[in-house]
């Protein structure tokens, strides 16, 4: 039944998330700028796309990502990509660019990080040594953490890091190991955020802000906007924190949730991430004949419970503004396609042969 509530739950949330996007994308037809059709086919043909790599990548038995050749591939692919950023003008190297089209490679390292951290675990016999469990395989996933980092992109970097310590800790390193690397981690960006060394100018603005306890103005009008959706909320397209808050289609989509469909629509698509998460986890229990299957839902569950944590402590002024997006809502084709791929991989080993015998 698990497999069954995975698909129902994504589809409530994509439904939520398309009629916030629809919203959103109405913006440049609001200002005179658009038209109606240029928005409709936006939405539609990113769903489309990413509804494509769902088929393609559930289609393909997930034992063939675990091939030390395929994952090579990957690994090789997924360098060029993020180097090839750099060759994009922009004081952030975040997007491939053609024309109107955008990609951001980041999104789907995400994804890759899952499968090379699965793939390492359900062969490394020494999870409990401090080399073999944690050092090896975050040196192994450390050139993409770091490209990602120097774009800059430091939230998507941290983000992939804490994932990434969850799967090997998930896969049997030393809780202590864990707590010891994260100690000098933290260490490390005390010293880079007092000597302001790494961090560029607007992320030491940002997190000097939100250290004095000062809220933005984007998150102070998320938030009204959100309480003034009241219950049932203002309706589709009806809402005006789209037209005054800069980026709400990431950072502050949830805002426009709040206000275009009230408390009702927040709860429900909260809920739907906790159901979501919930199934990935029991379905990961069944999974008991493959360790690399095991490990892959439970990253994508994790990477599923990080990003919706961090979008809901942004909008609500927890956590310092990021650019993280929420899973299947938030504007942006490459992060709803990486998630999209992942669920497929999900569904294949779900319905393939790592799944336990009923």
């Amino acid at each position: 039944m698990e497999h069954k509530a995975i698909i129902l739950f994504v589809m409530v949330i994509l439904v939520i998330g398309t009629l916030s996007m629809a919203s959103v994308e109405m913006i440049d037809v609001i200002k005179g700028s658009g038209h109606p059709r240029d928005a409709l086919m936006d939405i539609t043909s990113k769903l489309l796309i990413a509804l494509i790599f769902f088929i393609a990548s559930s289609s393909i038995y997930y034992k063939v990502h675990e091939d030390r050749n395929v994952l090579m591939m990957y690994y090789t692919i997924a360098v060029a990509l993020l180097v090839s950023t750099f060759f994009f003008r922009g004081t952030a190297h975040r997007w491939i660019r053609f024309e109107r089209i955008s990609f951001q490679p980041s999104e789907l390292v995400k994804i890759l990080v899952i499968v090379l951290l699965a793939s390492y675990s359900s062969r490394c016999e020494k999870m409990s040594h401090f080399w073999d469990g944690l050092i090896k395989p975050l040196l192994m996933v450390s050139p993409l953490i770091a490209l990602i980092a120097v774009e800059p992109d430091l939230s998507t970097a941290i983000l992939i890091a804490l994932l990434s310590l969850l799967i090997l800790y998930t896969a049997g390193a030393k809780f202590t190991h864990v707590v010891l690397l994260v100690g000098a981690f933290v260490v490390l960006g005390y010293f880079a955020y007092k000597y302001q060394f790494f961090l560029k100018g607007y992320q030491l603005k940002r997190l000097l802000s939100f250290f004095r306890g000062k809220m933005s103005e984007q998150v102070l009008l998320a938030m009204e906007s959100a309480r003034s959706g009241g219950i049932l909320g203002k309706g589709v397209n009806l809402g005006e924190i789209k037209m005054v808050v800069p980026v709400v289609e990431s950072d502050f989509v949830l805002a426009v949730v709040g206000e275009e469909l009230g408390y009702i629509g927040i709860i429900v698509i909260l809920l739907s991430y906790l159901g979501l998460s919930y199934s990935l986890v029991k379905s990961a229990e069944k999974v008991v004949k493959d360790s690399f299957g095991k490990l892959f839902i439970l990253g994508y569950a994790y990477l599923i419970m990080l990003q919706v944590m961090v979008n809901v402590g942004v909008s609500t002024g927890i956590l310092p503004i990021t650019g993280i997006t929420l899973p299947f809502v938030s504007k942006g084709g490459s992060s709803l396609l990486a998630f999209m791929i992942g669920l497929g991989i999900v569904m294949n080993i779900v319905f393939g042969k790592g799944q336990k015998e009923e």
